[in-house]
């Protein structure tokens, strides 16, 4: 009897942490983007991650620079090369030209045997409609893989 509820005891503390959302810091990829448009007239891809479908950041980045290492900085949306916005309760935030915004992201592995990609990113994005209304996202990894790595490094 005792080992049936060690057993019944362990399958609720399972259970019960797969049900936690993940921590501030780990943010989850929702979807890369596995169709062909274009950013600045070149061939681009967009991935979205975040905690849930409703709250996420997209970073729109042009193919030809997914490589290890790169490293792009937007300051007041100065960089044609990355877009960056957020989707977050209810609200939307952008890049800004006018407003003390920016972002980056850096590609730290890309790896095509294992299928994986981290990045990093950081932003701080404003509210369009709301002037004084600002999203930070500090620095943080993203892991890509499996089937997003394939939409990512995808060649068209």
């Amino acid at each position: 009897m005792l080992l049936k509820k060690i057993i019944l005891c362990g399958f609720l503390t399972l259970g019960l942490t797969a049900c936690v959302e993940p921590p501030p810091s780990e943010m989850k990829v929702i979807q890369v983007t596995d169709y062909d448009f274009s950013h600045n007239d070149n061939h681009a891809v967009t991935v979205y991650f975040g905690h849930t479908g409703g709250d996420h950041y997209t970073v729109t980045l042009l193919r030809d620079e997914i490589k290890e290492g790169v490293f792009i900085e937007s300051s007041a949306k100065n960089a044609p090369n990355l877009v960056f916005d957020a989707s977050w309760a209810g609200e939307y935030y952008v890049q800004s030209a006018k407003h003390d915004t920016h972002s980056s992201l850096k590609i730290l592995e890309l790896n095509s045997e294992a299928k994986v990609a981290k990045f990093e990113v950081a932003a701080r994005l404003v509210n369009p409609k709301q002037k004084n209304d600002y999203i930070s996202l500090e620095k943080t990894t993203i892991t890509v893989q499996g089937q997003q790595f394939d939409n990512l490094t995808k060649l068209f």
